[in-house]
């Protein structure tokens, strides 16, 4: 009659137990041994009675080969015949066979087999050992990972994904994600439309497809696997570093020579290992290729083997970098692209999010020059080079999620999707290591995932009571370590077993360590007790479970040895990243002090932990490791508690026949045992040790209690979040916010809710008579002082909705909160600011919204302000959250639309304000002075007898640059022009030149009125390295902008496309500029230039401090006392080490100075000096040439002694042309140039000589002492 084993193995009268061994090759070829001395025929084989002795090692739970099973088998093979050695080791060898042990019941006297087996073993042949009469033969387990390494691929030159040289293992590479061959996958002769690859041309092999490959660049490109094959299909499978970027030579910014940039290659990187993410993690990545233009230093950053699912944010030497571009590989969501900011500051793109079909970087210094990193996450990031030089790696920091790897729904349907679970992190690494689906059983897994998954209540950071996933996992496999402890880490964060199901062919299946009642709920199949045990479920909920098996005095075989161990230390600890701290480094040692006050001292150790996210994980996983180590007995605790107390685990050992052959490590049996008062005490087995056959089984169980289990034991509130409130990220100061200056209604740059610093103008007399010239800025001081309170924590990422708001789409947003206590008089009294949250918004729409969620606010907190912003750095308050009871803040806020330019985030970096001030070198097209004023038009003076061509000037933007008044702040304006006059007046289409605030809240309005300056304003169209505007030539100056002028000053964007971005002048004519330019110019481009240096420098009082966004501070500096010379001034925050905000990100004014008495005209270019009693002569002073073509600003003529009887007449001459002539009136002593004889002048044309005359003198007397100052 058919029987299994479950049906005989507790029967009086048992079968035979055998223990049967296959040994497959991959040729197909089976040995079949047995250890029954004649031989048996089993399942229609022969099985060879050879095995004189077979010992299989130890099945323990936690074993250090990382799974529950047997590691390893030795069977002793009689061979006195060599027949063995003959036909299988000589012919073949066993060296990488496949091993089978399995178990079975043979009855002699039915001559009838079991018609199941318990898979026991299933492993790889070594190289066997051999002498005169015997051959021994060892296998190692399959699911003994010690041996395997992870993370797997090291960074090198030569290709690391294994080549396939069969047509089967190409099949396999083109279509089979576990494969692995698929990484390669070069498979020319496969069916389907995964196939690529070139096949051979005939040189050295015969035609076909290439049998090997030596994994270098040239011969991956010959196999068509570098970047695309003969038929075009796109590969990239490459995954070597070997590209080196040359040097190069270059001119940046505020600098004009050339520069020698010496680019970083990778030789300090090879042998390094490629980092593998799962879950989301924080990562310091190695940096490759690192190379530098003018504006950026760039490189590129490999974050993981495989493909990722997202980057959540990228810090770079401590300043956020934003996601720009059109990023065809990540782009979260579709649309994002901030080119205008990232230009800022920098940017990041995807070279390959991590799949098979890589490509090279496109970036403008790379230009497809490199390796495509085939399987490989790779980043290429931009920073300006104000953040990172070239020459060195920079520091990068990135939270990602990490690599999408495969989740079941059911045992043969998978996804390949981001996953934070621990059961699919394990089966992705088992699957790395060369486990293959039907080898495991997929549901366990899927059981496994479901109960991580559950929902647990918990005490969250700010103690209050909140829900979260029971295991949760995230790790950055960084350092070589073996698989066994990689896999035994991720068991010990979530109480795993990892053991074989005995009959499904030894499938490999995961389960818990858990309660009675989770872990065994219904009969176990071989058990010899049915019976229900009062348990829990690991919720606290009662129900029942069973038992694995029931020993008693008469199932054991001799006597029962109990211990009491107590070897588990009292304090254990590990490391971890944090996720309610931005998945930042952690770490915990948590004592057992009731332990540590029984034995007197404490004794710590710190174990192997992969993937624990957050605290409550880790105080669990230590608690019930300290219990099953020294709370497993009878006793209660200090406390009363059902626990046992630390008296030490019983463990007992005992030796029982193969009735227990359905057991596996792990399971829960009970132990009756008169002697010890045991009576159906639950105990986990631990160890099983086998006999030959398996006719005997040693097995030790340690005592096992169910409320170690639950979900609250170990539970205690998170240490409380504590805000980092200086350096979060060692990040700089962040970008002043003046909210000073407003701009005006109908302004053709700025919004009427766009703020700015104040800028006025001032002259005052000096001790020694001479004039000072004074820039005095105002604006709102910086919070700096801030709460002791903890802001509110919130998430990494927010969440956005395309309708409901104003907010523009296509951009990447950034939030953060403040909280205050609403205390009398402290009311605007805010925290530091929280951590920023991410908001990502798709283009296509302009009303969005963008949410918070999560938030939790800190016990003390009453209100809160909202902060957002474009750039990390420059983030602006955008609305206050409502007064509301102590830490009852709403858990979610939405933003609707974007603030006005008002208050910016406290900043405790800051220290003082710093003013730089450039001298303008271009500010427009031409700059003229008012004459009259009315609500839509403003006239200005020409040169004489010149007019202006109708409409000419339609479509500009013209701008106030200074008022006449000292002392008076100058109004931000620039207004759209519709047209103008042929007699200078320009009429406007937008704004009230005579209704102006010239700052917030001033009570008054200002007009423009006569002998206020105004400019017009270039506007570009885009050349090959060029920009031009034909309107350089005008009236004012018919010769249009004097030849290389600008050259190595720096042209940069005020408004519209490409604002805030800058670039060094190379070259320029009469209309045209020339430079590299970050970004193409369009209609909407405005621009300016100044020169590459510091004019002058201002300091406002360092160490202020300020509570309140209210406070208003000026800071005063004087400059050079030059009418007619324009100035750039940036407002700059600073630390106390004095490192400045990002400049282009600072707010600018322009100011265009008027002049005091004794004014030079801008700059003194050079002096033509006669000394003595003048007279009447040609070539008089000493010649002098400039270097380069200049324009004059102006020119001033001085005599010491006047002439009187006539006038002084002198003549500037260009070789023998005359330039200008002025005319010192008769009885003083000194003339300037007008600005239409200014204009009306040529330019001053490099290596021309510049030559003196004088034509007219006084009669009386004709002046003495003459010096011509010429200022450029």
């Amino acid at each position: 009659m058919p029987f299994t084993i479950l049906d005989r193995k507790d029967a009086e009268l048992a079968p035979l137990p055998l223990l049967l061994v296959t040994v497959t090759w991959k040729s197909g070829q089976v040995l079949r041994l047995c250890s029954h001395k004649t031989g048996v025929n089993y399942g229609g084989h022969a099985y060879e009675a050879r095995i004189l002795n077979g010992n299989v090692a130890a099945q323990q739970i936690l074993g250090e080969q990382g799974i529950d099973f047997a590691p390893s088998v030795t069977l002793k093979l009689a061979d006195a015949d060599k027949w063995v050695w003959t036909n299988h080791e000589k012919a073949r060898g066993f060296k990488g066979a496949k091993l089978v042990a399995f178990f079975v019941f043979f009855d002699a006297i039915a001559g009838e087999y079991s018609t199941d087996s318990y898979t026991k073993f299933v492993g790889t042949c070594d190289a066997p050992s051999f002498d005169e009469t015997t051959l021994t033969l060892q296998a190692r387990s399959k699911m003994n990972m010690s041996a395997a390494q992870l993370p797997p691929t090291r960074i090198q030159k030569l290709c690391p994904w294994i080549f396939p040289p069969t047509a089967a293992d190409r099949q396999a590479g083109a279509d089979d994600p576990t494969s692995k061959f698929y990484r390669c996958g070069y498979s020319p002769d496969a069916t389907g439309s995964n196939a690529r690859g070139n096949a051979n041309s005939g040189t050295g092999y015969d035609y076909g497809p290439f049998p090997t490959c030596d994994y270098t660049y040239d011969n991956c490109k010959r196999r068509g696997m570098y970047s695309q094959d003969s038929a075009s299909r796109v590969t990239g499978r490459f995954g070597g570093i070997q590209w080196v970027p040359v040097g190069t030579l270059i001119t940046r910014g505020f600098r004009s020579d050339w520069e020698q940039i010496v680019n970083t290659g990778n030789d300090s990187r090879y042998n390094d290992l490629v980092p593998w993410c799962l879950g989301v993690v924080s990562i310091d990545p190695p940096v490759i290729n690192v190379v530098a233009d003018g504006n950026y230093t760039k490189c590129e950053v490999l974050l993981s083997e495989g493909e990722i699912a997202d980057i959540v944010r990228i810090i770079v030497n401590d300043v956020e970098i934003p996601h720009t571009f059109d990023d065809t590989e990540i782009s979260t969501p579709p649309g994002v692209s901030n080119t205008q900011e990232a230009l800022k500051i920098g940017f990041w793109k995807t070279v390959n999010r991590g799949d098979r079909d890589g490509a090279p970087n496109t970036d403008a210094l790379f230009a497809g020059m490199g390796d495509p990193y085939g399987s490989f996450a790779v980043l290429s990031i931009a920073v300006v080079r104000a953040i990172a030089g070239p020459g060195s790696a920079p520091r990068v920091q990135v939270i990602l999620k990490g690599a999408k790897i495969r989740v079941f729904t059911d045992s043969s349907t998978s996804t390949l999707e981001f996953s934070e679970n621990p059961a699919w992190h394990l089966l992705a690494i088992l699957s790395r290591v060369g486990w293959q689906d039907e080898e495991i059983d997929i549901d366990s897994f899927i059981a496994s995932a479901a109960f991580c998954d559950e929902a647990i209540p918990y005490k969250n950071q700010f103690l209050q009571d909140a829900t979260h996933p029971r295991f949760k996992s995230g790790m950055v496999l960084r350092t070589r370590k073996s698989a066994a402890d990689v896999i035994r880490g991720i068991r010990n964060a979530n109480r795993m077993i990892l053991t074989q199901d005995w009959g499904a062919g030894g499938k490999l299946q995961l389960s818990h360590r858990n309660t009675l009642a989770k872990e065994q709920p219904a009969v176990v199949p071989g058990s010899n007790d049915t019976a229900t045990v009062a348990s829990m479920l690991p919720n606290g909920t009662t129900a029942n479970g069973y038992l694995a098996y029931h020993f008693d005095e008469s199932g054991i075989m001799g006597s029962l040895e109990v211990k009491q161990g107590n070897n588990t230390p009292n304090q254990i600890g590990f490391q971890f990243l944090n996720e309610d701290n931005r998945y930042s480094a952690d770490s915990v040692a948590l004592a057992e002090t009731e332990d540590i006050d029984r034995v007197g001292l404490p004794t710590a150790t710190t174990i192997a932990i992969e993937g624990v996210m957050n605290w409550d994980q880790a105080r669990r996983i230590i608690a019930t490791m300290e219990a099953e180590g020294f709370r497993g007995n009878p006793r209660r605790d200090i406390y009363d508690e059902p626990i046992g107390d630390t008296g030490g685990t019983l463990e007992a050992t005992f030796t029982t026949t193969f009735r227990a052959i359905h057991l596996r490590a792990g399971q829960i049996v009970a132990l009756s045992w008169q002697h010890l008062g045991l009576v159906r005490q639950p105990f986990r087995v631990t160890h099983m040790e086998p006999s030959a056959d398996f006719a005997t089984l040693k097995i030790t169980a340690t005592w096992h209690n169910d409320y170690w289990y639950l979900d609250t034991f170990g539970q205690a509130g998170a240490p409380r979040y504590r805000s980092p409130h200086r350096n979060p990220n060692l990040r700089g100061v962040y970008s002043w916010l003046p909210f000073g200056d407003v701009s005006n209604s109908g302004d053709a740059w700025r919004g009427s809710d766009d703020f700015g610093f104040r800028i006025a103008q001032s002259y005052d007399a000096a001790a020694d008579g001479s004039t000072i010239a004074r820039l005095t800025f105002r604006g709102k001081h910086p919070v700096n002082k801030v709460l002791a309170s903890n802001p509110p924590y919130v998430p990494l990422q927010g969440t956005t909705a395309s309708t409901g708001g104003s907010i523009p789409g296509g951009r990447t947003y950034y939030v953060a909160i403040t909280s205050g206590e609403n205390l009398t008089g402290f009311e605007t009294y805010q925290t530091a600011p929280s951590q920023l949250v991410t908001i990502a918004i798709p283009a296509g729409t302009n009303t969005n919204t963008a949410t918070v969620s999560g938030i939790v606010w800190e016990n003390e907190a009453r209100r809160g302000w909202v902060y957002i912003g474009i750039d990390p750095t420059r983030l602006v308050q955008i609305q206050d959250v409502a007064v509301f009871a102590e830490g009852a803040g709403p858990s979610t806020v939405t933003v609707t639309d974007l603030p006005q330019d008002t208050f910016g985030v406290p900043d405790l970096e800051y220290d003082h304000l710093e003013f730089e001030v450039y001298k303008m070198l271009m500010s427009g097209v031409w700059v003229a002075k008012v004459t009259a004023v009315t609500s839509s038009s403003v006239t200005v003076a020409l040169p004489g007898g010149e007019s202006f061509v109708a409409d000419e000037w339609a479509g500009r933007d013209l701008s106030v640059l200074a008022i006449s008044g000292s002392g008076d702040f100058v109004p931000f304006a620039t207004f759209p022009v519709s047209g103008n006059t042929t007699d200078g007046t320009i009429n406007l289409s937008a704004g009230d030149p005579t209704h102006l605030w010239n700052s917030g809240g001033d009570p008054d309005p200002y007009s423009l009125k006569a002998g206020d300056i105004v400019v017009m304003r270039a506007k570009f169209t885009a050349g090959a390295g060029y920009i031009e505007d034909t309107k350089f030539v005008n009236i004012f100056h018919p010769a249009g902008l004097a030849a290389d002028s600008l050259e190595g000053g720096i042209f940069g964007w005020l408004f519209g496309t490409g604002r805030g971005t800058s670039s060094i002048v190379t070259a320029n004519d009469a209309t045209k500029i020339y430079a590299d330019f970050a970004v193409t110019p369009d209609s909407t481009s405005r621009g300016i230039v100044i020169e590459s240096s510091v004019a002058a420098r201002g300091r406002g009082t360092s160490g202020a401090e300020s509570w309140d966004v209210n406070n208003s501070i000026d800071v005063a500096m004087d400059v050079a006392n030059a009418t007619g010379q324009g100035y750039m001034v940036l407002g700059l925050t600073a630390n106390d080490l004095g490192e400045v905000a990002n400049r282009n990100n600072s707010p600018w004014r322009e100011i265009y100075l008027i002049g005091g008495p004794g004014a030079g005209q801008g700059s003194l270019g050079l002096q033509l000096t006669v000394g003595g009693t003048l007279a009447i002569g040609s070539d008089l002073a000493p010649r002098t040439q400039l270097a380069r073509t200049v324009r004059a600003t102006g020119v001033r003529a001085e005599v010491k002694q006047a002439p009187t009887g006539a006038d002084l007449a002198v003549t500037i001459k260009l070789t023998t042309t005359d330039w200008l002539t002025l005319t010192i009136a008769d009885g003083t002593t000194s003339i300037e140039a007008t600005p239409t004889e200014i204009a009306a002048a040529a330019d001053i044309t490099a290596a021309t000589n510049i030559r003196l005359d004088v034509t007219g003198a006084g009669t009386t007397f004709p002046g003495a002492d003459l010096t011509v100052s010429i200022y450029l």
